[in-house]
């Protein structure tokens, strides 16, 4: 029954095909009549089987202050990255030990992204430079990415996460 069923389905679907690449276009204009057949059978509307979720996990190392907070941005975009008021997530975490520290950020979909984050030692709200514009407090990347005399590029800090994926690790230090 089930076959019959699925013949049948097939053979509407195909006689909608026609009937719409007949009536929209020649033999050079054919992509609106597919475009709307996609429309109409759900082509272009959210995908069947939405992107898994999964618990992100980051762990933080050489911590060596034990007061502060930890001002982290997450992006997924590289026109985006470092651009804090862009970032797909931003959190503060507050630093109570010195050494490691490990957080949880649930339920983001698998795909492409890159961390930057820094320590704020002094509880001031922002990232401390010295006259040159050097940073004093600590601060890392995704990948541990460290260029000299340069922040790191997209290409240099992303990774991709996925359901399973391991821990990410991010060693904060001073320039």
């Amino acid at each position: 029954m089930d076959v019959i069923i699925g013949f049948h389905l097939r053979q509407q679907f195909i006689k909608m095909l026609h009937y719409f690449m007949g009536r929209l276009g020649n033999a050079s204009g054919r992509i609106p009549g597919i475009l709307i057949c996609s429309i109409f059978l759900g082509g272009l509307g959210k995908p069947s089987h939405p992107s898994p979720t999964t618990t992100m996990r980051i762990q933080f190392t050489n911590l060596n202050a034990a007061r502060g907070s930890i001002y982290l941005a997450i992006y997924n975009q590289e026109s985006k990255f470092l651009d804090e008021k862009e970032a797909l997530l931003q959190k503060i975490i507050p630093v109570s030990a010195l050494g490691s520290l490990e957080i949880t950020l649930p339920e983001l979909p698998a795909g492409t992204y890159a961390i930057s984050c820094f320590h704020d030692v002094n509880g001031n709200g922002k990232m401390d430079k010295n006259f040159l514009g050097v940073p004093t407090d600590p601060y890392g990347f995704s990948n541990n990415a460290r260029p000299s005399f340069r922040a790191p590029n997209w290409e240099e800090a992303k990774f991709y996460w996925q359901p399973g994926a391991e821990m990410v690790n991010i060693n904060l230090e001073k320039w």
